[in-house]
């Protein structure tokens, strides 16, 4: 089944706080794992100081944070080790810079979650700066001077007004002579890949690669693609994303709308995958269509009528599997079962498409109960004329038991046949001519 690669991307402030928000049992109930770069506190108060004197006066970004759904599924079939340390392969490759990764679940445990904070800035020392490899620098043209943290300035910024002096950590290079070579900071400068839209994309793809792969690995039946790769005509329901600090109510409405959504995705999935002639994907695709469109608060309102649809399904499903468990008919029992199994699914077909038709309507018409009173309004319907049917065939076969006895001689209870025939005749449209193919 095809899932939707989620990610939610957010700038940092105070990467330093973070990485300690998301690594700290204290400030976590439900922390699984967090790896070796969560511990290295120096480095990212380092990185918070450099990003912040790189932008003095400034809210400087001082790193990137990544959160990423996990199917529950992983949390019993994948160590959490093993989690952490393919996505911070993955990322680290992609970046070039160093990631903290912590694996979560939240309060209620229902959502298996990862969190990765990344530097946006790489280290300098790892991409071969040292104090050997700066090039010798040229005799300056003129006398230059400098500030405490070596970049050029002049001389109003240098000197003190009153002592005429240098200030602290001031220097003066005089014309002729070279610059001192300072040593290399510790980090370079940001990849600025990391802040556009392109970079989020080709993540998303390489975490949908990562993550099909791991549930292939633990035999789950899932695939993962990036979102812009599922076509708008799918068959399958988009969930609704559930945001921290969503009102109770609203979040049970989600909680239920998701798990309907997930049934009927299993439901069009098994059916698609195994019977895909017995499946009305032209209609599926439509109903997807329309209901993918829908906000969130307006889907809340078709939960019962996509209940009725998985229903449908797989009753579809189940009559096909019947239908394709007898490949050959060897006997008079066998043809009379096969026959049985075709009718079945007949019904079935007719069934889904049914109501299919009638929640297609109901999207299109806006009406949430429309699907459901149009069901059950044909299923009644149908109902009563299978009922009608039965006793009209009943009140046939007793005209007719009757009239063969009238035929035979015997007149007797011929008045209370005839009364069951004309009530019989006047609930049928075609008249019946007595004794005529009987």
């Amino acid at each position: 089944m095809l899932h939707r690669v989620m990610i939610k991307a957010t700038p940092l402030h105070d990467v330093a706080g973070r990485v300690d928000y998301i690594s700290n049992p204290d400030r976590q109930e439900q922390l699984v794992y967090a790896n070796e770069a969560c511990a290295d506190f120096g480095f990212w108060k380092d990185l918070a100081a450099y990003c912040q004197k790189s932008a003095p006066g400034k809210r400087a970004c001082e790193g990137r944070e990544l959160i990423i759904p996990l199917p529950n599924e992983f949390s019993k079939k994948i160590p959490p080790d093993s989690i952490a340390d393919a996505f911070q392969n993955l990322l680290e490759q992609e970046t070039r810079t160093k990631w903290a990764i912590a694996l979560h679940w939240n309060k209620t445990k229902q959502s298996y979650h990862l969190h990765a904070v990344g530097s946006e800035n790489p280290e300098a020392r790892e991409n071969g700066v040292t104090p050997e490899s700066i090039k010798a620098r040229k005799p300056l043209k003129r006398d230059t001077y400098f500030d405490a943290d070596g970049k050029r300035s002049v001389k109003q910024k240098c000197i003190d007004p009153e002592t005429k002096e240098l200030l602290p950590g001031c220097f003066l290079v005089k014309k002729g002579e070279v610059q001192p070579a300072r040593a290399p900071e510790r980090f370079g400068q940001k990849v600025r890949r990391m802040t556009q839209k392109s970079f989020l994309r080709e993540v998303k793809a390489d975490v949908a690669d990562l993550m099909t792969e791991m549930c292939r690995y633990a035999d789950i039946d899932k695939e993962f693609v990036l979102a812009d790769f599922i076509r708008e005509d799918t068959l399958y329901l988009k969930q609704v994303s559930r945001k921290k600090g969503l009102p109770e109510e609203k979040s049970k409405k989600a909680d239920a709308y998701n798990k309907t959504a997930q049934e009927y995705n299993e439901a069009v999935d098994a059916l698609v995958q195994h019977y895909p002639e017995a499946a009305h994907t032209d209609e599926l695709e439509q109903i997807a269509q329309l209901m993918n469109r829908k906000s969130a608060a307006d889907r809340d309102g078709f939960v019962g009528a996509v209940r009725e649809i998985t229903k449908a399904l797989q009753m579809q499903f189940a009559a096909a599997r019947a239908a394709a468990a007898r490949p050959k008919v060897s006997s008079v029992a066998d043809f009379a079962s096969r026959y049985r199994e075709k009718s079945s699914l007949d019904a079935a077909d007719h069934n889904l498409n049914r109501v299919l038709r009638y929640f297609r309507a109901a999207i299109e018409d806006d009406d949430k109960g429309a699907a459901r009173r149009y069901y059950e309004m044909t299923a009644k319907r149908e109902r009563d004329d299978r009922e009608e049917a039965q006793g009209a065939g009943l009140l046939q076969r007793r005209c007719r038991r009757y009239l063969r006895q009238c035929h035979q001689g015997g007149g007797e209870g011929i008045s209370k046949e005839l009364r069951h025939y004309r009530r019989w005749r006047g609930r049928t449209k075609d008249p019946v001519v007595p004794g005529a193919g009987w």
